[in-house]
């Protein structure tokens, strides 16, 4: 079973006896009401959060990006730049709540907390869902990826939870020793920030996206033979020459003589098979496209990419630039690709400024924030095939980059 079908399965589960102990509390049972009120289902809530916050926490930069969606959708761009700490705020929020719940700290503050919080996040699932204007909500990151709808749904089960929750917030008590409960909230605590701000400094600890370690970006991006493709449905809409009638039909009127064509809708019935790697086209400034000759390479490569070089660490570009004279004296024929969105004037000036001996490509950006976590960041290509990756934090030295 993949991931989301097992979190589907779990929570289908959940949500089953939660609705059997709700049913059986209205019709008079009293020990329905008491299992509603005392089970541990703050733990659960608490698990999610936690989970949901580090899955996210491994890779605040994707969640910003995602964050910057949203910003897009209800028209307020004017955040943007504060992206990646909102994103952080959010992660760290989710931890910290989520082990506030299981230890059963502040109760009143956790349970209205995670209950607002649970509220913001249904809108957000709801609109996404109604408008599609979102595909992806981006609750657990690049973990697991829900449609808007399973999304939506989860939300629901989880804010009515969150609501009996915060009735029932006075039957939250601590299970641990006070001491040791506050002891433990604090090492949680420290976590959240520790391990958040880890991943934005480095590149994150996991990888969940298509270019990881090992993968064949040629064999990422084939679509294979026979697989199934996308499939539509027709909406024709036609304006009667005479009458005005208009007519909206799934094939044209057999005799056009009278009709007007006026528009045509495509409809998704059923979605095909997407290569995990898509839109991946390397260009020259010539406009040439030389992904395929340039993936085929049978010596290794090494791609510093950037995803805005007007917002690249002019650190990073220096300290990459000594490694690649490093690697160039050890390697003389090593083969050195500078991939960005920039026109061929910055380009070339980043490339003179640095005194770097490499060929300038160009990429789409959304393409480089999906591959590299770092602005700078290296990458080691060989016949197409990823040996490794640095963030320009931490890079290696040139004796043992090639190893």
């Amino acid at each position: 079973m993949t991931n989301v079908e097992i979190f589907k399965t779990l929570l289908f589960t959940f949500t089953a006896l939660e609705i059997l102990l709700i049913l059986l509390w209205l019709i008079g049972l009293s020990w329905a009401k008491k299992l509603i009120v005392h089970n541990p289902r703050f733990i659960l809530i608490g698990t999610l959060f936690i989970f949901s916050g580090i899955v996210k926490g491994i890779d605040p930069l994707g969640t910003a990006y995602k964050m910057e969606e949203y910003f897009t959708v209800f028209g307020m761009e004017f955040l943007k730049p504060f992206a990646l700490e909102i994103s952080m705020t959010i992660i760290i929020a989710e931890i910290i709540l989520g082990w506030s719940l299981i230890l059963g700290t502040f109760p009143h503050v956790t349970t209205l907390l995670s209950l607002l919080l649970m509220v913001f996040f249904t809108f957000l699932t709801f609109y996404t869902w109604w408008f599609n204007k979102v595909t992806d909500c981006g609750c657990f990151g690049d973990f697991m990826k829900l449609k808007p709808f399973e999304t939506f749904y989860k939300d629901i089960i989880l804010t009515i939870i969150s609501i009996i929750l915060f009735i029932a917030r006075k039957h939250i008590q601590p299970f641990l020793p006070k001491a040791l409960t506050y002891i433990l909230l604090c090492v949680g605590i420290s976590f959240a920030i520790a391990f958040s701000f880890r991943n934005i400094l480095d590149l994150p600890i996991v990888n969940f996206r298509p270019y990881k370690n090992g993968v064949n970006i040629l064999n990422a991006k084939t679509m294979p033979a026979n697989a199934p493709t996308d499939k539509f449905s027709y909406q024709y809409t036609y304006i009667n020459k005479n009458t005005a009638e208009k007519l909206i039909a799934p094939l044209p009127p057999k005799d056009l003589t009278n009709w007007k064509f006026i528009d045509r809708n495509d409809i998704l019935v059923s979605k095909g098979y997407e290569p995990p790697i898509h839109d991946f086209v390397l260009h020259t400034y010539e406009n040439f496209d030389v992904t395929d000759s340039v993936l085929q390479l049978d010596e290794p490569m090494i791609w510093i990419l950037s995803k805005d070089v007007s917002e690249m660490s002019s650190e990073g570009i220096q300290k990459i630039a000594r490694l690649m004279k490093d690697l160039s004296i050890i390697h003389p024929n090593i083969v050195i690709k500078l991939i960005t969105t920039a026109d061929v004037q910055i380009a070339t000036k980043i490339i003179l400024d640095n005194d770097i001996i490499a060929e300038p490509l160009m990429l789409d950006g959304t393409q480089i924030k999906t591959m590299m976590r770092s602005n700078p960041g290296i990458m080691l290509i060989n016949k197409g095939i990823i040996h490794n990756q640095w963030h320009w934090r931490n890079l290696p030295t040139a004796e043992n980059m090639l190893d």
